[in-house]
């Protein structure tokens, strides 16, 4: 088996081709296709095949297969893959089988080695490639194919949000997407967290017990061992950089960007350099992290040293050549992917430089001068002129007198004597409830109290039963009053002089109702008012008398004028916060306006500066806020 590591120059090649790919416009089952070929040709496998995982109903389906000897598809035993390919999809990690050194019991010449790797496509689905080397003089996968492979998930993800973009329907669909596909580039080239998932798959990839990344805050500084920074620790979500032990791994990797190179410190390497510094740095180091061998190798972008990569072991190990070579491959790509992520960070900061610098080049000391008049004049005209300020608010037309009819017993309507839109007068008899069951009450009651009163007739000379039936007769006297309250109420009285506003009214006909519930709305149409909902953060402004435009929504283009009549003491809770209602009268033609008929109401309530008719939210946030 050879022990020559995976080439550098191919993984970077094959990151290139699936870049490439990842912004091109094919369809899905294309893209996977090719996606699968580039990888299988760059690893230089015999076969293997592409699956895709459903993640609520967990079902696997194989969509690709490259396995072009017969004997081979039995050899595999799909079944074990099977299982393999959904363990690796479900824990998300990859998976490494060589048979070399797992299966003693069985022959190694008749068994592939695997390598299986998850990518994610959405929340719901995922993809897997599974890829086999075969034959007695085969090379068997190892850890930098993996590394390599799982590089390629961000052009995965990349391909799939361009995808879905175009999948979009319209441009407010598309301008979601936008917004979406910009919120995760923001997240994907913070340098943490790519630092983070470099440190974590570090531990994957190289036999060490921690890995830390410590980076350059500025590569032009000129003292370098006070400007690193230590970015992300495996398996430490917070970093808490004012700890002793925080600080002795930031010394050495300030030490080791300094000496720029790549460095194995172990307590052998302690005792025999002659460097005093490092030694001192070492002992504190050994003592506050209890490590006893730690690897740090450079980041470098061309010539420039970024920062460190470093290895850390609580043991000493023996590492290979191919190790340190796979090491130097992984700071590679490291440092490729966060000088990449460090420069999108600072766009905004190298535009705002640029601006500077145009500036500075084409702007003389007259036009300096011109520049600043203007931008005083114009924050003197923002403080000084003043203009018609209005605040708004949705109104909407209600007649000034309304009444709501609701039943006060609980029965059944007998009849209805009105339409919706008829004229009623004061006292009209507007609907009938069911009473003959009170009026049989009432017919029983009048019956007992005659046969009281001959009762007490009987008995006016026993005192004490003569008592007796005289309660009995009050008792009864005082049921028919209430049953008689009970028989007006059967009748629903109009209570004002109006217009029916209740559609369908005639519906309740033959209609079980409860106490309480609605019945009717009487409504005076010939006194109309502007009701206009005024926020609570703008009813300050608002005064009695103050003139007012409004325009409703069944005359567009028609602006009308009024004027505040009144406001209510007490804010209703609406959609939105809190208002107050401000009444205004109509015109004298209130006929063509109906109720119910809405629209949007201007008040105006004097002059204010233009710079807080402009800024009046932001000034008025802080108000509220800052105090």
């Amino acid at each position: 088996m050879s022990e020559t590591p995976y080439p550098a120059e191919g993984g970077s090649s094959l990151l290139a081709q699936v870049a490439n790919l990842a912004q091109s416009n094919l369809e899905v089952d294309d893209f996977l296709e090719q996606l699968f070929d580039k990888v299988s040709l760059a690893m230089e496998a015999d076969g293997g095949s592409l699956w895709l995982y459903s993640l609520p109903d967990k079902k696997l389906a194989c969509r690709l297969d490259r396995i072009p000897q017969e004997q081979a598809v039995g050899d595999l035993a799909r079944d074990r893959v099977a299982q393999l390919v959904v363990k690796c999809m479900e824990e998300e990690k990859p998976a490494l089988v060589d048979p070399s050194e797992g299966t003693p019991a069985v022959s190694t010449e008749d068994q592939p080695s695997l390598l299986s790797v998850p990518y994610t496509i959405s929340e719901k689905l995922r993809a897997c490639v599974l890829l086999y080397r075969w034959g007695p003089n085969r090379r068997s996968f190892r850890r930098d194919n993996v590394y390599i492979c799982q590089s390629l998930s961000a052009y995965v993800s990349v391909y799939f949000a361009n995808y879905n973009f175009r999948q979009s329907e319209n441009r407010y669909q598309r301008l979601s997407r936008v917004v979406d596909i910009g919120r995760e580039v923001a997240s994907l080239l913070d340098p943490e967290r790519i630092a983070y998932v470099i440190v974590n798959r570090a531990l994957e990839v190289i036999q060490c017990d921690r890995a830390f990344i410590a980076l350059l805050r500025s590569p032009e500084a000129k003292d370098r061992s006070k400007d690193v920074e230590v970015l992300a620790i495996s398996r430490l979500d917070e970093i808490h950089r004012g700890s002793a032990q925080i600080q002795a791994l930031k010394r050495l990797s300030s030490w080791a960007v300094t000496n720029a190179g790549d460095w194995y410190f172990t307590e052998e390497f302690m005792k025999s350099s002659d460097d005093e510094q490092l030694k001192s740095l070492l002992k504190d180091y050994f003592e506050l992290t209890g490590m006893k061998g730690c690897i740090a190798v450079s980041l470098r972008h061309g010539d420039e040293v970024m920062g460190v990569l470093a290895l850390e072991s609580q043991q000493p190990h023996t590492y290979s050549a191919v190790d340190f070579a796979l090491i130097g491959q992984l700071a590679k790509i490291s440092a490729s992917a966060l000088r990449s992520a460090s420069e999108h960070r600072a766009l905004p900061a190298l535009k705002l430089l640029e601006t500077s610098l145009w500036l500075k080049r084409h702007l003389t000391r007259g036009k300096v001068l011109i520049w600043m008049m203007l931008l005083a004049a114009a924050v003197a005209a923002m403080v000084y002129v003043e203009v018609p300020f209005r605040v708004g608010g949705e109104c909407e037309v209600a007649p000034v007198t309304r009444r709501y009819l609701n039943s006060a017993l609980e029965a059944m309507v007998k009849e209805v004597l009105v339409k919706e839109g008829e004229l009623v007068s004061l006292d009209d008899l507007v609907m009938q409830l069911d009473d003959r069951d009170i009026k049989a009450a009432l017919d029983d009651a009048k019956h007992r109290l005659k046969v009281s009163e001959l009762r007490m007739a009987a008995l006016v000379r026993e005192v004490a039963a003569y008592k007796i039936a005289e309660a009995e007769n009050l008792r009864i006297q005082k049921e028919i009053e209430m049953l008689h309250r009970q028989l007006e109420r059967t009748r629903i009285i109009a209570p004002i002089t109006g217009t029916v506003m209740t559609p369908r009214i005639e519906n309740l006909r033959n209609k079980e109702v409860q106490k309480g519930e609605l019945l009717c709305e009487i409504a005076d149409l010939n006194q109309l008012v502007l009701e206009t909902a005024i926020p609570e953060s703008l009813i300050s402004y608002v005064e009695v008398g103050q003139p007012l435009n409004f325009v409703i929504h069944s005359f567009p283009g028609q602006t009308m004028e009024s004027k505040v009549e009144s406001m209510r003491l007490k804010s209703e809770p609406r959609q939105g916060g809190n208002v107050f209602v401000v009444t205004s009268p109509l015109d004298s033609n209130p006929h063509r306006y109906s109720p119910g008929m809405q629209g949007w109401t201007k008040v105006s309530v004097g002059k204010r500066p233009v710079g807080y008719v402009l800024f009046r939210r932001v000034i008025d946030y802080f108000r509220t806020r800052v105090f």
